[in-house]
């Protein structure tokens, strides 16, 4: 069975965030899932969208982030989002074109 887990996230400049917050997420032996929990508005909601436009599943360009998504509404701060993602079954495309589950892991790095 394959996976992907996100190791590490990283944060500067987005919403709530002004400095840099990293968050490291466990390692594969931990097996009970991850709660964010807090006060309203304390920024749950701006970590997971963080952790969407980290991983790819929002899109991001040149206008994605408006000035609300900056730290205190200031055009000097740029926003940094990095994440460090791990996969395992990575598959490559065999000779005839299709992929092979079974070819070594393959970790990726963002």
């Amino acid at each position: 069975m394959s996976y992907i887990r996100i190791q590490r996230l990283s944060i500067e400049n987005y919403r709530s965030f002004g400095d840099i917050q990293e968050f490291e997420f466990p390692n594969t032996d931990y097996l009970k899932p991850v709660s964010i929990i807090g006060y309203n508005n304390a920024g749950k909601s701006n970590l997971l969208n963080s952790l969407l436009y980290g991983i790819g599943e929002k899109f991001v360009s040149a206008k994605t982030f408006e000035l609300l998504d900056l730290h205190n509404l200031s055009y000097d701060n740029n926003v940094h989002i990095r994440t460090s993602i791990e996969s395992s079954d990575f598959a490559q495309p065999n000779q005839w074109g299709c992929f092979d589950p079974y070819k070594p892991r393959v970790f990726l790095n963002f």
